[in-house]
């Protein structure tokens, strides 16, 4: 057997702190390179890249439970469902407390301050079919026979008060009529004047002379003188102002002084005459022309409505030269709408047709 030297077995021996040097570089090299593998905090985390978390909880008795995330959530929805459960028995207990429809006590009639009882504003409005009126005179056919007894007993309801003064009679070219209030509503057109024309506006002026001799102090009247533009009216002209004024001497000579102030010329709006005299809220109104250029039909509609619920009766005189070719026009249709009266004026000597 070969026995070797001690100095050659301590030679193959590695030196101890060799060893630990190589060991403490393995330690690094380990570190480093878990450290790199580590994301920073708060750097490029997402839900779909986070690590789920274990709790370990160590009882009272020694054990040792352990909880992660699911087991969390299921906790928290055990308590939604158990507030939830909470609530809905909550909102039953309350609507059992409420009485129910047949429980509840019925209430007795209260009567509401400011009920309306009369008609409204569209309640005596008539649409065409109901404006038929054949020469003036004659009923309503047969179909509207049943509104017009309805019309009449809204008006009845709703009709207003009686206006100042005292009833007289009166009448304009054999057209009567009775009231305490009258506005006489005069075209003064180029067709209405002398020369080329009828003649009528010195006619009228006459017959109103006549009729207003038959009345008094108790009643008043208007005159209202219109054409194409802004009507001429006697109380602007006299009193300053447009309205019923008393049937006096005084008043009486003016009238005459107001008509010789008036020319005939210009064209014919009727709506801006009747519309005047609607505003002046009389009983009776007068309506003389020769009824050329006549209203639309919503215009006439709505006269005859207003003229209804204020109580406002028309009487219409058409003047023409020879017989009446017309068998039903505007002015029949607003007389017979209103209760009044129509009558045809020839102004060739004939008289009344």
């Amino acid at each position: 057997m070969t026995i070797q030297p001690p100095w050659e077995e301590q030679g193959r021996r590695m030196p101890a702190w060799a060893m630990s040097a190589g060991l403490h570089m393995v330690v690094l090299l380990a570190a480093g390179l878990l450290w790199r593998n580590v994301t920073p905090i708060n750097r490029g985390i997402t839900e779909s890249s986070r690590t789920a978390a274990i709790v370990v909880a160590v009882s009272a008795n020694g054990e040792t439970d352990y909880f992660d995330e699911a087991d969390a959530a299921a906790e928290e929805a055990a308590e939604a469902a158990a507030q939830a459960a909470a609530g809905g028995a909550a909102a039953s207990q309350a609507s059992d407390a409420l009485p129910s429809m047949d429980q509840l006590p019925e209430l007795p009639d209260i009567a509401l301050p400011g009920a309306a009882t009369g008609p409204t504003a569209n309640d005596n409005l008539l649409n065409g079919s109901d404006l038929n009126v054949q020469g003036g005179a004659g009923g309503l056919p047969s179909d509207t026979e049943q509104l017009e007894k309805q019309i009449r007993a809204m008006e009845a309801r709703g009709r207003p008060a009686p206006r100042p003064g005292t009833p007289a009679r009166l009448t304009m070219f054999g057209a009567p009529s009775v009231g305490r209030s009258f506005v006489f509503c005069i075209d003064r057109s180029k067709s209405m004047g002398g020369g080329t024309g009828l003649g009528a506006l010195l006619a009228a002026q006459k017959e109103l002379g006549r009729g207003l001799a038959a009345l008094g102090p108790e009643q008043r009247f208007e005159v209202v003188a219109y054409n194409h533009d802004t009507p001429e009216t006697y109380g602007r002209k006299y009193h300053r102002r447009p309205g019923l004024v008393r049937v006096t001497p005084e008043n009486l000579a003016t009238v005459k002084d107001f008509f010789e102030g008036l020319s005939a010329f210009g064209s014919t709006k009727h709506h801006i005459g009747i519309y005047a005299a609607l505003n002046l809220d009389s009983d009776v109104v007068y309506l003389l022309t020769d009824g050329t250029d006549p209203p639309t039909a919503n215009q006439l509609r709505d006269m005859i409505g207003r003229a209804r619920r204020a109580g406002t009766t028309f009487h219409c005189v058409q003047f023409g030269f020879g017989p009446l070719q017309e068998q039903d026009n505007f002015m029949m249709q607003l007389a017979k709408g209103t209760n009044g009266g129509y009558t045809y004026q020839r102004m060739d000597g004939a008289g009344q047709n």
